[in-house]
């Protein structure tokens, strides 16, 4: 089963809004895996600059911006109303990045011999 992350975007929630494109499901699936992750660190990650993608995932409530300290840098990571989204309990039900690549690789999952 396809990781809930890389859902087409016709499969999108919000009707007659801008629907999710591929930057901002690579955004959210860096949010996802790398949380608490810094706006440069997705930008690294993806090779791109996110800061569109990052701006639609907030208006979405799907991330948060958040500061631990008042000193620190600001740091993004996935809200409740994401885990709605994806259709998960929690972020432990997030598949794991090695099976997750394998798939990726291969168009699908791995056979059994």
């Amino acid at each position: 089963m396809p990781c809930p992350i890389w859902r087409e975007p016709r499969d999108d929630p919000w009707p007659g809004r801008s629907r999710s494109g591929q930057p901002q499901r690579e955004a959210l699936a860096v949010v996802a895996y790398a949380q608490p992750v810094s706006r440069a660190r997705i930008d690294e990650i993806r090779g791109s600059n996110s800061d569109a993608a990052v701006s639609v995932l907030l208006q979405r409530g799907l991330i948060a911006d958040q500061r631990p300290r008042p000193d620190a840098q600001s740091v993004l990571v996935t809200t409740a109303e994401c885990l709605a989204y994806l259709g998960l309990a929690s972020l432990d039900e997030l598949p794991r990045l090695q099976a997750l690549s394998e798939v990726v690789l291969t168009d699908g999952p791995p056979e059994d011999n």
